[in-house]
């Protein structure tokens, strides 16, 4: 397992388990993503991971990415 933040732009990685600050584990289980799901990294910039799932695009900080592993 490595973090989210280690994945390349384009990468279709699947999500093994995520921790962090409850309210952004609800904000992103509100979009479908959760252990378990397909999502493809769309861009990384300046410590940021923006991702996709369903036709839906997220931006992630540094600190909730690194607490996304894959």
């Amino acid at each position: 397992m490595e973090s989210l933040m280690n994945a390349k732009s384009g990468e279709v990685c699947t999500i093994k388990w995520m921790v962090g600050n409850p309210a952004v584990m609800d904000w992103i289980r509100g979009y479908d993503i959760e252990e378990g799901s397909q999502i493809q990294v769309i861009q990384q910039y300046s410590g940021s991971v923006i991702i996709g799932h369903g036709g839906v695009r997220l931006a992630l900080d540094k600190t909730t990415a690194e607490r996304i592993k894959i």
